[in-house]
C-alpha cells in the first residue's frame, strides 16, 4: 500500500477543498485508491483550529476509504516525544506525530508549509501542496 501522511495544513485544504490542488488530489486519492494516512494530531489540530463548516467538513472526510487515522497510542507517543525532544522547541505535538507516522510508513508528507519539516527530519520526503 502507498500514499500520503498529511500534515494539519494539508489535512484542512484536502478536507475543506480549499485549493485546487487539493480538491484535484483528493479526487486522484480517491479514484486510484491512494490511502491518506492522517496523524490523530493532526487531525484534532485541524479541527480545532476550523469554523464550524470545516469541521463538519473535517468529520466527512474521515468517512472517506482512502482516510485512515494514525492513532496516538503509547508506542507513537513515545516516538514522538523523542522527535519532540530532539527538536528543541522548535516543533509542535501535531508537526512531531506527522514525522513519526511518515518514518513508520516510508510515505512522503503531504504539506503546504515544507521548510520546518526539512530542517526537523531531512530524511522524510515532501510533496508540497501550493
Amino acid at each position: 500500500m502507498t500514499g500520503l501522511v498529511g500534515d494539519t495544513g494539508a489535512v484542512v485544504a484536502l478536507a475543506t477543498g480549499s485549493t485546487l490542488h487539493a480538491r484535484d488530489l483528493l479526487q486522484t486519492a480517491v479514484a486510484e485508491g491512494i490511502t491518506l494516512a492522517v496523524p490523530a494530531a493532526a487531525y484534532a489540530a485541524a479541527w480545532a483550529s476550523s469554523a464550524p463548516l470545516g469541521r463538519m467538513l473535517l468529520d466527512g472526510f474521515l468517512d472517506l476509504s482512502v482516510v485512515v487515522v494514525d492513532p496516538l497510542d503509547a508506542q507513537t507517543a513515545r516516538a514522538t516525544a523523542v522527535v519532540l525532544a530532539r527538536a528543541g522547541g522548535r516543533a509542535s505535538l501535531d508537526f512531531s506525530q506527522v514525522v513519526v507516522s511518515a518514518q513508520a510508513r516510508g510515505w512522503p508528507v503531504i504539506t503546504a508549509a515544507p521548510g520546518p519539516l526539512f530542517a526537523l527530519a531531512p530524511d522524510v520526503a515532501v510533496e508540497v501542496l501550493p
